[in-house]
């Protein structure tokens, strides 16, 4: 009778230990379909749960920072540098775009003002009117002409005129003294100018 007992309860005791161990094995299971992968847009936690009360959760990370304290990737940082000198390279195009056309819109308003003066003048002033026309029209190609000689040396050249006086802004990192001079000399030879009417500026 009491082997009968002890066998029983032999049993009991290992039903219940393989029920335990089944309990466990499930949570740990559970546990371990955790997962987390990190990728170039951040990082992307998911836990996964099986059965019908299982639950899905997500949670996306933007910003990701690493042990150092920076933020960005050697891949953003580079696409943020090219961004910046692309911005820098347009803004520069736009100062020598603007003033370009600035001196452009100043030499059509003289021409246009020397035409009327053809439709109004007598026969006998137009031949001087036409010359001063031929005289505009040439002093323009002459800085035309400067400029491209110049964009030889610098990255972007402009000459603005301000009455009888010009100024010559170039692009460039840096604009060496013999540099400036000369293009103070070519400025004079090419437009019959005096030193004193001419002066050179860095644009960077």
């Amino acid at each position: 009778m009491n082997t009968k007992r002890q066998t029983v309860w032999l049993v009991s005791m290992l039903s219940l230990m393989v029920i335990l161990s089944a309990y466990y094995l499930f949570t740990e299971d559970s546990s371990a379909s955790k997962t987390t992968t990190a990728n170039g847009n951040g990082i992307t936690a998911e836990a996964t749960g099986e059965g019908n009360g299982a639950n899905t959760e997500k949670i996306v990370v933007n910003d990701v920072e690493y042990g150092d304290g920076s933020v960005l990737s050697e891949a953003d940082k580079q696409i943020i540098d090219k961004f910046e000198e692309e911005s820098k390279a347009a803004s520069s195009s736009d100062y020598f775009t603007q003033q370009q056309f600035k001196r452009e819109e100043t030499v059509q308003q003289e021409y246009d003002r020397l035409m009327g003066l053809i439709n109004d003048t007598q026969t006998e002033e137009v031949k001087s009117v036409m010359t001063q026309v031929e005289q505009l029209e040439q002093h323009e190609e002459k800085i035309n002409d400067l400029e491209a000689s110049l964009r030889d040396e610098f990255k972007n050249v402009v000459v603005a005129q301000e009455k009888d006086s010009y100024k010559v802004v170039v692009e460039g990192d840096k604009l060496e003294r013999s540099q400036a001079d000369s293009i103070i000399q070519l400025v004079i030879n090419t437009l019959e100018v005096s030193a004193d009417r001419v002066s050179v500026q860095l644009y960077h």
